[in-house]
């Protein structure tokens, strides 16, 4: 486990020249979404929500609101992911499922239930943006990590203009765009990175 492990994290690269005659069918996008929500989230709250942009118009749209980058038009899938800063919304709903999964009786749903809405609501709208955004760097990882594993490659994009793409999506207030994750498969080999040594990064 641990090679493999660390066999997918060695692999994983940042795709730029994606093979714009690969295609990803919508099911394969979906599944790599689906592995990646196992990703750890503040209180569970899981406050992401996923855009798959394959439309060729709206690609067309999209790529000067991102840098101009090729690959939004190159990739055979674009991943918008929006931090959701109203998560405590959610908090019923999640740690009722978890009641009827027999995760949690019911009396520990229901503590759970008043104690995160309790914390999350009585956070400031920066606090919960921070939080949102801290989760959606964490599932981006569990994304591109799945994908690896499947054999597609990946490349982040956090050079964008969040409220020109939340305006393209027509997103509620509460919803940002937090990062861009491009899926297919790679024209060529992406350039190898060095990594600053441990003692270098030890405090």
């Amino acid at each position: 486990m641990e090679r493999m492990i660390t066999q997918l994290m060695n692999e994983r690269k940042a795709t730029r020249q994606f093979d714009p005659n690969f295609h990803l069918a919508e099911e394969e996008v979906h599944e790599l979404i689906e592995m990646a929500t196992t990703s750890p989230s503040s209180s569970n709250l899981q406050p992401w929500r996923f855009i798959v942009v394959r439309d060729e118009d709206v690609r067309k749209q999209l790529r000067p609101l991102a840098l101009n980058q090729a690959q939004i038009e190159e990739a055979s899938a674009i991943v918008v992911i929006a931090a959701d800063t109203r998560m405590h919304e959610r908090v019923e709903q999640i740690n009722r499922m978890n009641e009827t999964s027999g995760y949690m009786t019911k009396e520990q749903a229901d503590r759970k239930i008043e104690r995160d809405y309790e914390t999350y609501e009585g956070k400031s709208d920066i606090e919960r943006f921070k939080i949102a955004m801290f989760d959606a760097g964490l599932i981006t990882m569990s994304l591109t990590l799945a994908a690896t594993a499947k054999g597609i490659d990946s490349g982040i994009m956090g050079g964008f203009d969040p409220e020109g793409v939340a305006s393209l999506f027509e997103l509620e207030e509460h919803l940002v765009p937090a990062i861009l994750v491009a899926l297919g498969k790679r024209r060529e080999e992406p350039q190898q990175t060095t990594r600053l040594p441990l003692q270098d990064i030890l405090l």
